[in-house]
């Protein structure tokens, strides 16, 4: 419930506005619908800052209203699905207030089996760009969970199903590849984005629940890994990201945790954030 005294980010979305609460005590947010002239709160932040404060905090990755499922653990090698389904089906609860289950399965039988011979056997991974995954999604759309092959996650290369006839299936009309942190921040208030970062990040121990991980200037480049960005933190020292990670047994707080921003490296590090993609115009039909 919005009381007085919450700070309250309005973000219109193009399908209502979606109040984003950091309440004072938790100090964390809390989501929800509302009517703008129904806000009964103070220190009403618009989406560009326009009443001269600076959100300094959101986060969609939450306990009170969540727009995400629980953080799924990698079973295999597919990080790219992990990111792109979390962010479509965080960007669908937010945009149509309801939470739906895509399916995985769906995207890894019929991106990546295009893709059986591209495997590294140094970091024993099937490569794919996200951006193929994206394209796949909006030529052909997504099913739903429930409505493809066995219902769930295998984690393996198979060969496609056939689709139900009749059922309905996940549309998008588009996705924008943006690397500008400006741009990202005021994209991150509308949705999370799909993130491609350095993969240096895993070779560390990632178990610091307090920590905003940067990457050492001098580390070997040319290894990625795909999560999901789902809001920024400036509350402390540092200009931060929070993310969903799929490795989730290897990072702190079960995969959700904090990376440095472009403008919060400091000296002798690098920005481990390469891009991120938010995909827009998501409907079920």
């Amino acid at each position: 419930m919005l009381v007085e005294g919450m700070v309250v980010l309005v973000v219109d979305n193009g399908y209502g506005s979606f109040a984003v609460v950091r309440e004072a005590v938790r100090g964390g947010p809390v989501v929800g619908w509302v009517d703008d002239e129904d806000i009964p709160v103070t220190n009403v932040v618009s989406d560009d800052g326009s009443n001269g404060s600076n959100q300094s905090y959101l986060d969609w990755h939450n306990e009170e209203e969540p727009v995400f499922w629980e953080i799924e653990q990698q079973t295999g090698k597919f990080c790219w699905v992990h990111a792109i389904v979390d962010t479509l089906e965080g960007l669908y609860a937010i945009t149509h207030g309801e939470r739906i289950k895509l399916s995985k399965q769906e995207l890894v039988d019929n991106v990546f089996a295009s893709n059986r011979d591209n495997y590294d056997e140094v970091t024993n991974t099937y490569s794919s760009p996200m951006e193929k995954g994206y394209h796949w999604i909006m030529a052909n759309g997504l099913s739903l969970e429930a409505d493809y092959g066995s219902g769930k996650y295998e984690a393996t290369i198979q060969e496609p199903k056939a689709r139900i006839p009749g059922r309905q299936i996940l549309h998008l009309s588009g996705a924008s590849l943006i690397n500008d942190e400006h741009t990202i921040l005021t994209e991150l208030k509308k949705s999370p984005g799909a993130a491609v970062m350095s993969l240096a990040l895993d070779q560390m121990d990632l178990q610091d629940t307090n920590a905003v991980y940067s990457i050492a200037s001098n580390t070997r480049q040319g290894q990625y890994h795909a999560i999901v960005v789902s809001g920024y933190d400036d509350t402390g020292s540092r200009n931060a990201y929070w993310v969903r990670d799929s490795m989730k047994s290897r990072t702190p707080n079960e995969g959700h945790y904090r990376v440095t921003r472009a403008s919060g490296v400091q000296s002798g590090e690098r920005n481990p954030i390469m891009y991120l993609i938010f995909p827009y115009g998501v409907s079920l039909r």
